[in-house]
């Protein structure tokens, strides 16, 4: 019996030790006594397949070390790179012959064939750790003293905070090891193709969207929020805003080459034009997911931590790493650019609310923020509110106008399908299908403008509120933004009913009559700045009936 116990231990062993990202060995799964023989290797896995099995056979220990090793060889490979680069181009200084470019090509494009299968790994491996951290999360939820059976996840007598941290650092080594290529790559103009550039961008921006996923999930853990206060070049929220910023340049850029194909292409339908097309689409749905996916980090990690919110609102001034940009003005560019991406306005909108909510007047916040500014946490210690300083630093860089102008857009689109939505009774078995994917599709979209409606309008109401004047933002940002307009609670409204407050709160009433908290802070808002005209009434139920 201990003879066979010691077998299989040694065999679980050696299951584990095919998928430390180092071989595309097969798994054996043991579930049924070894009978159940899976050969397949990890090429011809699906990405989910693998991301499974390599959850439930590795610590997450030991995919940070895989994820290490990757990032390393990467590094390798871009320092290699780098030196053939320079050593072609002395060649062809000197030399004039075709046969070096055509060397220089091949050396690019097998480098480059290592990275996309390096970049996949990366991918896999942190899908791993966050579907681990989900498991880890519901086990400690449901069982405060974690004496959970074994299915996969991690000892249950570790740390609970060292998944976390081992999450956040699998992530940041990522996300910078990855920055770096997408710099290099920028600078030296690697890629002579659209169709190499658009690959790149999307593989990148999916790299990017599967780390800054992990690090939201670990957001709220304080381990977490501590180690990136205290070690910002490693750990730092700026190294994520300044991915958001680069890769919301790389979507812009890529619209426009689009554009112009399309002006140049407009006879030109085939299918190669109907791929280019899908792949346009897959290309923006990507790069929005990051943008949504950043917002979310933003403002899980700045919720109910004002040190936080301070260094996302106004970027940091100190450290290696200089902010080009702050988070507030991140959020707000990816907010307009993707203005009719309804997930991303909605997550762009809490994560400004959190960022942006006012909590004046009570002394807890007063207190935190003292005692954040004595530990060096972005805090001065004077009495400093942190919403009121980022609300102010919004409304300077025309955050009214640009939240209205969402809001109006999200609620446009929901107010024409609702038009065009016209169902058709003599319609065949696949007409009804369709119209039922068309109205679920529907749904969910109202649904999601309803969110848009409720944070969009919670942070204009925050806004609008009567207030003290007090400012705190920094002289390296007053200089960028600073109009010399006292920003009181009438100079603010005006500039609201400049940029059309009334029509976006009057349409999303009308769209959301059935949302309490909508329909009462519209009214207020109406109400408070002058409306003159009739106030939507709430059509809904104030108490839900009771099953």
């Amino acid at each position: 019996m201990i003879f066979l116990s010691l077998a299989l231990i040694v065999f679980e062993s050696t299951i584990a030790s095919k998928w430390t990202g180092m071989g595309d060995g097969v798994y054996v799964d043991d579930k049924h006594n070894g009978r159940k023989v899976d050969t397949r290797t990890r090429e011809e896995m699906d990405d989910d397949e693998e991301t499974e099995l390599i959850a439930r056979h590795l610590d997450s220990s030991k995919i940070l070390e895989s994820i290490q090793m990757t990032c390393s060889e990467i590094s390798q490979n871009r320092l290699k790179k780098k030196s053939s680069h320079r050593m072609n181009l002395r060649k062809t200084i000197k030399s004039s012959n075709t046969s070096i470019d055509k060397k220089k090509a091949d050396d690019g494009t097998e480098i480059q064939m290592v990275s996309m299968k390096q970049r996949r790994n990366v991918v896999v491996y942190l899908n791993a750790l966050a579907m681990k951290l989900s498991r880890h999360r519901q086990s400690h939820h449901h069982n405060h003293n974690r004496t959970t059976q074994n299915d996969g996840n991690d000892n249950v007598n570790v740390n609970p905070d060292e998944i976390y941290l081992i999450c956040q650092e699998a992530a940041f080594k990522t996300l910078i090891a990855f920055q770096s290529i997408d710099i290099d790559t920028d600078i030296d103009g690697d890629a002579n193709t659209d169709d190499s550039i658009s690959s790149k961008n999307m593989n990148m921006d999916a790299i990017y969207s599967a780390a800054i996923a992990l690090l939201a999930l670990t957001a709220k853990n304080p381990s977490v929020q501590h180690r990136s206060i205290s070690n910002p070049d490693v750990y730092g929220i700026q190294i994520v805003i300044d991915i958001m910023v680069h890769s919301l340049k790389r979507a812009k850029a890529d619209a426009n080459s689009n554009s112009n194909d399309n002006s140049n292409n407009n006879n030109n339908k085939n299918r190669s034009g109907e791929k280019k097309n899908y792949e346009r689409v897959e290309k923006e749905s990507i790069a929005a997911e990051l943008q949504r996916k950043a917002c979310l980090y933003l403002g899980a990690i700045s919720d109910g931590n004002s040190a936080m919110a301070h260094a996302i609102g106004v970027g940091s001034e100190s450290g290696s790493k200089k902010s080009s940009m702050g988070g507030l003005e991140a959020i707000l560019q990816s907010m307009l650019w993707f203005r009719y991406h309804g997930e991303v306005i909605n997550w762009a909108l809490w994560a400004l609310f959190i960022l942006c909510y006012d909590e004046s007047g009570t002394e807890d916040d007063k207190t935190s923020t003292k005692s954040s500014g004595k530990n060096g946490e972005h805090g001065n210690g004077d009495n400093m509110n942190v919403g009121k300083t980022n609300q102010n630093l919004l409304v300077r860089m025309d955050g009214i106008d640009k939240i209205c102008t969402v809001m109006r857009n999200i609620l446009h689109d929901l107010q024409k399908d609702n038009d065009d939505d016209s169902g058709d009774c003599n319609a065949d078995d696949n007409d009804l299908r369709k119209a039922a994917a068309t109205r679920s599709a529907r749904m969910a979209q109202k649904e999601n403008a309803k969110e848009v409606s409720r944070h969009g309008l919670s942070l204009l109401f925050d806004i609008l509120r009567q207030r003290q004047n007090f400012e705190n933002i920094p002289t390296y940002m007053r200089n960028k933004y600073d109009n010399d307009a006292e920003l009181d609670a009438m100079h603010i409204r005006r500039i609201a009913l400049n940029a059309g407050l009334h029509d976006v709160l009057k349409h999303a009433m009308v769209e959301c009559s059935d949302v309490s908290d909508i329909m009462m802070m519209g009214q207020q808002m109406l109400i408070c700045t002058g409306y003159k005209g009739d106030v939507p009434c709430f059509d809904g139920k104030m108490v839900p009936f009771s099953k």
